[in-house]
Order: C-alpha cells, then sequence, then structure tokens
C-alpha cells in the first residue's frame, strides 16, 4: 500500500481548510507561499497535493472531484505528478523535539513575518512609487493622509480577508475603553470570512479569542505588514466617520480633530454640551483659569 502523499486520492480531516484556499485561488488571492503547521501524519502534504490538484485540473474532462473532496485517478494532472513529469516543491521545516507539537510554532510564524517586514512602510519614496504605479495619481501635493486613504485601497483589494468593527459610545461608558477594545477586536475576528489561525495584536493586552493562539507587540504597527494594514483601515475608517459627524455637528471640527480633545474642542463641549457620540464617562476638565498681569 502506497502512502506518499501523492497518492492519497482522498482528504479527510481538512475539507474547510481546503475550501478556503481554493476560495483564495478563484478570488485572485492565493499567496505565493503557505506554511502548513502541525504534527507528523496528519495530512498537511496531503492537503497541498490536493491543493494542486485541484488548480491544475481544473480545465480536465476528469478534474478534481469538490463534492466527495477526491482526486480523479485519470487525470492527466494526477499522472504529471505521480510520475515526477512536473514537479511540485514542499519545503518542510523540521520541528525542535522539545516543543509541544500541539502549540502553533509562534516565534517561527512570528520570524517568518520579520523577515519581510523591510518590504512595507520602509521607506516613503519606495511606498509613494509603488503607489503611483497602481493608482497613478499625481503626486505633486502628495500628504500623508493623501498616502494613508492611497494605501487603504490597495490593502482592501489585495488582503485575503479584513474586518473593520464600530463600538459606540454607549457601549464604551458601560463597559470602558479597555473592554471596548477587547470587544471590538473580537468583533472584527467574528467578522472575517476565512478564519485565523494565528493573531498578532498591536499592544499589551488582549483577551484570548477561541482557541487561536495569538502574540502581543508593542508598536506592532511598525514592526509587521499585516498589523501595520490594519492600522491604516482603521485610522481610515476613523476619519470618514469623523467626517460623517462632522457634516451632522461642524461646530466641534471633527473633520480635523479625530481623537482626543483638543482646547478648542473642549471649549465647543462647554458651550454646546455634549452628542450622543461623546463618551460621556470621558473625563473633561474645566479650562484652567487664566492669570492676567497688568
Amino acid at each position: 500500500m502506497n502512502l506518499k502523499p501523492e497518492n492519497q486520492l482522498s482528504l479527510f480531516g481538512h475539507q474547510v481548510i481546503f475550501l478556503n484556499f481554493i476560495n483564495l485561488y478563484k478570488n485572485n488571492k492565493l499567496p505565493n507561499k503557505i506554511l502548513l503547521s502541525g504534527e507528523k501524519g496528519i495530512g498537511k502534504s496531503t492537503l497541498a497535493y490536493h491543493i494542486i490538484n485541484q488548480i491544475l485540473s481544473s480545465d480536465e474532462d476528469l478534474s478534481y472531484d469538490s463534492e466527495n473532496f477526491r482526486i480523479n485517478s485519470d487525470n492527466r494532472s494526477l499522472k504529471l505528478i505521480t510520475n515526477k513529469s512536473f514537479r511540485i516543491n514542499l519545503d518542510k521545516i523540521s520541528e525542535p523535539k522539545n516543543i509541544n507539537s500541539q502549540v502553533i510554532k509562534n516565534e517561527q510564524i512570528l520570524d517568518d513575518l520579520m523577515k519581510s517586514k523591510d518590504d512595507f512602510l520602509s521607506k516613503e519614496d519606495k511606498i509613494k512609487k509603488d503607489i503611483k504605479d497602481k493608482l497613478n495619481e499625481d503626486w505633486s501635493d502628495y500628504s500623508i493622509n493623501k498616502l494613508k486613504f492611497s494605501l487603504k485601497i490597495i490593502i482592501e483589494k489585495e488582503a485575503v480577508d479584513y474586518s473593520v468593527f464600530f463600538i459606540n459610545a454607549k457601549i464604551i461608558d458601560k463597559i470602558n475603553i479597555l473592554q471596548s477594545t477587547f470587544k471590538a477586536m473580537h468583533g472584527a475576528l467574528d467578522s472575517l470570512k476565512i478564519h485565523p489561525s494565528f493573531i498578532l495584536v498591536d499592544g499589551n493586552k488582549f483577551i484570548k479569542y477561541k482557541d487561536i493562539s495569538y502574540k502581543c507587540i508593542i508598536k506592532g504597527d511598525g514592526k509587521y505588514q499585516n498589523i501595520a494594514a490594519a492600522s491604516i483601515l482603521a485610522k481610515t475608517y476613523r476619519d470618514d466617520y469623523m467626517k460623517k459627524l462632522h457634516s451632522k455637528f461642524p461646530e466641534f471640527g471633527w473633520n480635523t480633530n479625530k481623537r482626543y480633545g483638543t482646547s478648542f474642542h473642549m471649549n465647543m463641549i462647554n458651550k454646546h454640551g455634549k452628542t450622543d457620540f461623546h463618551r460621556k464617562t470621558f473625563n473633561i476638565k474645566k479650562l484652567q483659569l487664566k492669570i492676567q498681569y497688568k
């Protein structure tokens, strides 16, 4: 009996993962490298060969059987692979014996991500050139804000998946800002169509999401591509939201002040009062008295 992965015609236990990868392929979002982590013998290579066969045999009469997750033994793609006529490179990473094989190798994943960190937001000129090439924009009036929203367009187009989740002021007042942050993170994760196998958090605190491994990274937006991309989406969606609020409440100047209370903003609160979009538990101190010298 031949137990080599390339000869396993049926796929067991990885059907959902298989469908996620095929969905990425159909939407032209399949990454050029895939890291599958797990114990030896659970079917990582078999899964890889099934993904490859489904893609290669899509135009054949005897194509991959997606309903039963089975490779047709007579399809040409299988014969090319098993006869070594078509070479498939599956790089294997050895696992240290002293590490629990049931735990995702967090550091290994992080090291892999770190290798590509310099490719993202490394040099301003490089970013401007890349975006200019993709969007064909005039950069004579280039600004950080323009760059931020241009990156938003690229991230939404190129990302494997993304989700933005809002928490309103009433909920923040009820459960506090820290718990609201965790709630927003979990809400965004729940909204993803493709569930992550590992989570990087920008900051030093997080409440575990389901059984997924995670790591908190202080100032992570300057170290990892995915955190930097998430930060850009968060800021641009916030800015768009604040512009809409400004159209309803122009007296607060939310089109320019999108974060914490400036002296101008506090003056406007003292003059006009808080709206439903203000956090009632946010402490607004009265402006200090000024001593006038004659």
